[in-house]
């Protein structure tokens, strides 16, 4: 079994003379060996690092490169699990074969290693290119490595992690959910790992392994994206958090973070974790659009560009949204020029009501009426959902006196707002005090309410366009009551009371 590497068994007959034997005195290379041995049979991430250091501190003793390929190996599937570069490592295994025994399957296995793909959930772009050139060979030999492996598994606790890894991979062959051979190989910790955390497995399988061997601290972060997946996100938070105590150093778990506190609408932790990723795996393009995003969210526009004009410069994916917010961030700064260059260059790359909304803004600032309208209509076809857009158009068209074609945009924009502010109540009750973290729970209240008063402000902008255009084309009745709901909100009283007074 090839486990036995790591396995060291003594066994120590007491003499039966009567005097007591001299205890001989304990090599501490010996020790630490034996200690390296224990924890690389767990074969937990941390478990690895820490047996290859050992061995490589004792590389020299004849026993230990075997000992350390195997280790390199299973360290290197890991790194690939977790969104790490696993080069150096297949590398170092490659440099320790040389010095195995002929004869012996570690340099087939170390192929399989070395062509089994990342974990396409946190995949880096260099990772998705490497897909792109190496995916039909590897449907390929697939076939072929399982059934190498797989004669051997129940005998060879690395056989059957390779096994499993290549059963679990859905881009690989295979559509069932949990794969037919899930249950392979050994019971080895290591080879229950891979099993936890396969396509269609339960939390069940990863939380019972966690409970009985906590050092496979790496399971939080796996249960964490699938809490993440489902949109349970302060469950996912609580999961990345834990998995974070003891992996600081790992990108897609920072960046998973910065990912929730994001959608929590936390900012400000988010841009922070953001540049926790950045820190760890520069130029990487989803922490670069993410802080981007936060920055802007926070409105501190001049920390936005930074992150935003190295994605635009590494020319990899998302460059669109990068315009985009590079365009929103330039606006909020009343640099228009600039801001009309990106958001005409986010236009020309993606469909969307956002982009249509950022051209027109510009637009109008620069008094381009006609080409704000034209970009604020496109908005509002997309969705006349969007309250905004047809808040924009309702206005632009006012200001044109467009009335007639004013006049309906603007109503529906201010129904839209009506809506929305229903909405955004609802919430606010069902928000409620949090008993596990109220600090939480004000801020999101604090944030509702806030949004709340936007929507109060936008409602009775919206029907004040729609009185004035309804009054302009003789609707008097829809004038008046357009009118009245604008004159609910203090911005609009004034104004709304001219109508209502005539």
């Amino acid at each position: 079994m090839r486990i036995r590497r790591f396995l060291v068994i003594a066994t120590l007959t007491a003499s039966c003379a009567a005097r007591a034997p001299r205890t001989p005195p304990v090599d501490p290379v010996i020790e630490r060996l034996a200690y390296a041995d224990v924890v690389a049979n767990v074969g937990c991430y941390l478990c690895l690092l820490e047996a290859v250091s050992i061995y490589e501190a004792a590389a020299g003793r004849a026993e230990v490169p075997a000992k350390l390929f195997d280790a390199y190996l299973l360290l290197a599937l890991r790194q690939k699990e977790l969104g790490l570069s696993d080069t150096a490592t297949l590398a170092r295994a490659r440099s320790t074969a040389g010095k195995l025994p002929a004869g012996t399957r570690d340099l087939e296995w170390m192929a399989i290693a070395d062509a089994i793909p990342p974990n396409p959930s946190i995949s880096s772009f260099a990772q998705a290119e490497f897909l792109a050139t190496r995916f039909r060979q590897l449907r390929e030999k697939t076939p072929e490595w399982k059934a190498l492996v797989g004669a051997v598994a129940a005998d060879d606790a690395i056989a059957a992690y390779l096994a499993l890894a290549l059963e679990c991979d859905a881009r690989l062959g295979g559509t069932a959910e949990p794969p037919p051979n899930l249950e392979l190989g050994g019971d080895a910790p290591v080879v229950e790992y891979r099993r936890a955390i396969c396509r269609g497995q339960p939390g069940d399988r990863a939380t019972a392994l966690l409970e009985r061997e906590p050092r496979f601290v790496e399971l939080q972060f796996f249960l964490g994206l699938r809490a993440l997946g489902a949109y349970r996100l302060i469950t996912a938070e609580k999961l990345f958090l834990k998995a974070y105590e003891s992996l600081p150093d790992l990108p897609a778990l920072t960046l998973s973070l910065a990912h929730v506190y994001l959608a929590l609408e936390e900012s400000d932790r988010a841009f922070e974790f953001y540049a926790k990723t950045l820190a760890l795996a520069p130029d990487h393009a989803e922490a670069l659009l993410g802080q981007g995003k936060a920055a802007s969210y926070l409105r501190r526009h001049a920390e936005a560009l930074p992150p935003l004009d190295r994605l635009i410069e590494l020319r990899r994916s998302s460059l669109a949204e990068a315009h985009y917010w590079r365009g929103w961030n330039y606006f909020g700064m009343k640099v228009l020029d600039k801001a009309w260059d990106d958001a005409v260059r986010a236009k020309s790359l993606w469909v969307n009501g956002a982009v249509y909304k950022l051209v027109g803004l510009v637009a109008n600032a620069q008094g381009e009426l006609d080409v704000a309208e034209l970009n604020f209509e496109a908005a509002w076809k997309l969705s006349e959902a969007d309250c905004e857009a047809g808040l924009y158009l309702g206005g632009v068209r006012v200001e044109k006196r467009a009335w007639k074609a004013s006049a309906p945009v603007s109503a529906k924009s201010s129904d839209c707002y009506v809506q929305e502010e229903a909405r955004l109540r609802h919430e606010i009750e069902k928000l409620g005090a949090d008993a596990e973290d109220p600090d939480r729970a004000a801020r999101q209240l604090a944030r509702r309410n806030h949004d709340l008063e936007e929507a109060r402000r936008l409602q009775a902008a919206a029907a004040y366009h729609a009185g004035v255009a309804y009054w302009n084309i003789g609707a008097r009745d829809l004038a008046m009551s357009y009118a009245r709901r604008a004159a609910q909100h203090e911005q609009f009283r004034e104004l709304a009371e001219k109508i209502l007074t005539k």
